[in-house]
């Protein structure tokens, strides 16, 4: 296999465990998983900390981030397309999740890669921002207020209870709370 394609063989396993497992990756796991020895993903990746920086580089890629976006419906109007913002917010973090959670502890107990990927992270966290901005923003004259203000509010909304693993009854709780509040109205 020539070299380009081995290297690309051995990211993609690496990947695959990442998604699986998370970060605790050893080399041997990754090289059975790409189909090469161990040796030569030593050759490839001299160290853990190359393959996990690059398993992490292409992992939290743009790419993978817009792949999701691409496939989003946001429905004909507000509600729908506020319920889809927020199911592609928990799809988005639990795709990712098990690979950075621990990598969000303090910044010196951090290794190089690790380091590199919270902050890889953190900057498709703003990407899904400015899509929700974007996605919600024909909108914007049924809002009370600016669509950033909502994208802001519905990825603070969406990641905290994505963050309490309370993502099953969440959506239609989160959107109606968006849309109309939290203060019962009374009928007229």
């Amino acid at each position: 296999m020539p070299r380009k394609e081995r290297r690309a063989a051995i990211i993609a396993a690496a990947v695959r465990l990442l998604e699986s497992d998370g970060p605790d990756l050893t080399t041997r796991r990754v090289a059975e998983a790409a189909g090469v020895a161990e040796g030569t993903l030593f050759r490839v990746f001299p160290t853990l900390a190359d393959l996990l920086a690059a398993a992490y580089e292409e992992y939290l890629s743009p790419r993978h981030l817009h792949e999701l976006l691409d496939a989003v419906d946001l429905g004909d109007d507000l509600e729908a397309a506020t319920a889809a913002a927020v199911r592609t917010v928990f799809a988005y973090l639990a795709s990712v999740h098990l690979a950075i959670h621990p990598v969000a502890g303090k910044a010196e107990q951090q290794s190089a890669p690790t380091r590199v990927a919270f902050e890889s992270y953190r900057q498709r966290i703003v990407d899904l921002e400015t899509w929700l901005n974007q996605a919600l923003g024909r909108y914007a004259e049924e809002l009370a207020f600016p669509v950033a203000s909502y994208a802001r509010f519905l990825m603070t909304l969406s990641i905290g209870h994505f963050m309490r693993r309370q993502t099953t009854d969440s959506v239609p709780d989160i959107t109606r709370f968006a849309l109309d509040g939290a203060r019962r109205r009374t009928r007229q």
